[in-house]
């Protein structure tokens, strides 16, 4: 329903379980993989699994989050969408721009302008439980060269919006607060551990 600057960088972040033919690689899948539910009997981070049930995709993008947190956030709105996004939307000439070192607070003001609400969000709600970034109002700077009143706009809402928002359930915070688990099979994290694959050793 939302996506700004945190969705856009977990997503990009994210290496097909495939690929894992370096140790380095093989390390960032478990990262990932540890902190993600509902991979079946692989493991890894690729967008297809990502893409589930709206429970479980607010709940893995909190989880993995914190291991790929930006430094910086910047938000591209001079043509946003609006409606049927992320490809089929109708496009929105909206001539603003955001950036800050806080993604959450940057990601937050940019919702409220669209008409949104932070507890609409999952994935940003679940952020915010886990105290990675500022998001009350009184608690966010901002400053630019607009007034508020010149760029608020209720954009037009997902047409699947009633099932997107059915992200919470009873036990959300148990799941979202439990710890990491390891989930790379033994065999590539032991190479990783060693120092590569054989083909690696003998390059």
């Amino acid at each position: 329903m939302f996506t700004g600057s945190i969705k856009n960088i977990i997503m990009a972040g994210l290496v097909n379980r495939r690929v894992a033919d370096t140790p380095r690689r093989a390390r960032l899948l478990d990262r990932i993989g540890r902190a993600a539910f509902g991979h079946g009997n692989g493991w890894g981070s690729d967008k297809a699994a990502m893409h589930q049930h709206p429970s479980i995709m607010n709940l893995n993008l909190a989880r993995v989050a914190p291991l790929v947190w930006p430094h910086l956030s910047v938000i591209d709105g001079y043509v946003a969408m609006e409606g049927n996004g992320p490809i089929w939307g109708t496009p929105v000439e909206w001539q603003v721009a955001f950036a800050g070192v806080d993604p959450l607070a940057v990601d937050v003001t940019a919702l409220e302008l669209m008409g949104f609400r932070l507890d609409e969000i999952g994935y940003l709600h679940h952020c915010a439980k886990l105290g990675l970034g500022k998001f009350l109002p009184d608690e966010i700077t901002v400053v630019g060269n607009t007034s508020r009143t010149q760029v608020e706009r209720n954009f037009v809402r997902h047409p699947r919006e009633t099932m997107q928002r059915n992200w919470k359930t009873a036990d959300i915070d148990d799941w979202l607060l439990r710890p990491l688990r390891p989930t790379a099979p033994p065999s590539t994290m032991d190479q990783a551990k060693e120092g590569g694959t054989a083909d690696d050793r003998c390059r």
